[in-house]
């Protein structure tokens, strides 16, 4: 009786050890797989907003001709950065739409609020305006326009990384995003040193993992 017992007592033991175990691995790796899950999700978003812009554009230049012939009769930057924003928007599903003395802003059916301050440039948060970070890089993106499309500041990798991180550029945080489909420049130094890795991001190496 007594050795049945101890040996339900180890039993017990070695179960609750191997919990506890499971419970610290769980503990470690949950909150780098939310994290990457929702990177992906954010990466998504993105491309996703990139391309509707893409679209609207090439159908607003296909009506009203080139872009940059829309503002001949706009002799200030308000009336331009509203000629602008209005003809884009015409294109895409919009919900919400208002204006400040500084910004024409928009929300889109899929929750997407886009802010116009100047002609040929638009602000994005992904997730709207009462969610997320709300900050610049983490949910909130930029893209100009010229040349009858939207650039997403790709001219290199190593041109996109440095302004993303070192100066903080968010045209070219959305520019590594299209370009690589990682949110990577956010675990990296400023010399692109991946954080808890050796590897390091340069022309060819584009992910941290």
């Amino acid at each position: 009786m007594k050795n049945k017992i101890m040996i339900l007592a180890f039993t017990l033991a070695e179960t609750l050890i191997v919990i506890g175990v499971i419970g610290v691995v769980a503990a470690l790796t949950l909150p780098n797989l939310n994290q990457s899950t929702g990177d992906k999700e954010k990466v998504v978003k993105v491309k996703k907003i990139y391309q509707n812009l893409e679209d609207a554009l090439g159908r607003a230049t296909a009506i009203y001709g080139p872009l940059d012939t829309w503002y001949i009769k706009d002799l200030d930057a308000t009336s331009q950065r509203t000629r602008f924003a209005e003809r884009l928007t015409e294109f895409m599903k919009i919900s919400k739409s208002s204006k400040t003395s500084d910004a024409n802003l928009y929300t889109l059916a899929d929750g997407t609020t886009l802010n116009i301050k100047t002609k040929n440039h638009v602000s994005f948060d992904i997730d709207g305006n009462s969610k997320g970070k709300n900050q610049e890089r983490y949910d909130i993106f930029a893209l100009s326009c010229g040349n009858g499309y939207f650039n997403p500041n790709i001219l290199d990798m190593s041109n996109n990384l440095h302004w993303c991180v070192n100066h903080k550029v968010v045209e070219s945080c959305t520019g590594w995003i299209i370009q690589y489909d990682n949110m990577d420049y956010l675990k990296v130094d400023t010399n692109g040193k991946c954080n808890n890795s050796d590897i390091t991001l340069s022309d060819t190496v584009t992910s941290c993992k």
